[in-house]
C-alpha cells in the first residue's frame, strides 16, 4: 500500500510516499472545500468577539495570516448567525 497527499508537511513525523507540494515552514493550508469550516473554527475562539466583520477580517490577517475575500467572510458569518454581522 503506498499513501498520498497534496501537501507534505514537513513537520508531520509521518512520510508519504506521493505529494503534489511540500510545505517546509509550518502554515495552515486552507482548502477551497473547508473554507466556511476553518474560518468559522477561528473566528468562533476570537475572545472577545469583534464587533464588526470588518474588525474580524483585521484580526484573521494578523493573528493567522488569513487574507478572505470580504463577501466569503459574509457568507460565513451569515452561516454562523451571529448577530450585528
Amino acid at each position: 500500500m503506498r499513501t498520498a497527499v497534496l501537501h507534505d508537511k514537513t513537520v508531520c513525523p509521518y512520510v508519504p510516499d506521493y505529494y503534489a507540494c511540500r510545505i517546509v515552514k509550518w502554515r495552515w493550508v486552507i482548502y477551497p472545500w473547508a473554507v466556511a469550516e476553518d474560518l468559522e473554527g477561528f473566528i468562533s475562539t476570537m475572545k472577545p468577539r469583534p464587533a464588526s466583520s470588518d474588525a474580524i477580517a483585521r484580526r484573521l490577517a494578523a493573528e493567522h495570516g488569513i487574507r478572505i475575500a470580504r463577501s466569503v467572510l459574509l457568507d460565513v458569518l451569515s452561516m454562523m448567525d451571529l448577530p450585528g454581522h
